[in-house]
């Protein structure tokens, strides 16, 4: 009866211990990946098309995805290259320029790789893994 008694008692501490009695394989060396998003402020208003015409406006906010702090840091470093690469980019735009989910989404992608680009000539390394628009308004 005794020991009916311990092994009962050891099966409840078992149960009710915080370590788990079968932990998975896990890395502790491994830590996940901390994807950040960082806006690019103030919005960026260019104007767009022939000038001889009447004036376009476009104003867009942008935000750049890495997947870590430090990439995060030299993104944030290199915002002004950045934001010049996408005024040229944009004021660029024909009179129809962007005027469809299509044209905008190549739009984009030309955006991405020209940041990309840029931030492998400056901090060795494409540090963007995606842009997004959050807004476009055209006018």
């Amino acid at each position: 009866m005794f020991r009916g008694l311990q092994i009962k008692y050891l099966l409840i501490f078992a149960l009710m211990s915080p370590t788990p009695l079968f932990a998975a394989d896990e890395k502790d060396d491994e830590q996940p990946k901390k994807v950040q998003y960082i806006d690019l402020k103030p919005p960026i208003v260019v104007n767009y098309g022939s000038f001889s015409k009447k004036s376009k406006f476009l104003q867009v906010k942008v935000s750049l995805r890495v997947e870590n702090e430090n990439d995060a840091i030299d993104v944030s470093y290199h915002q002004a290259p950045i934001r010049h690469n996408l005024i040229m980019l944009l004021s660029g735009l024909p009179d129809n320029g962007a005027s469809s989910p299509k044209d905008i989404e190549k739009l984009r992608q030309e955006a991405l790789k020209g940041t990309q680009d840029i931030m492998a000539s400056l901090a060795n390394g494409t540090k963007v893994t995606d842009l997004l628009f959050t807004s476009f308004v055209k006018q």
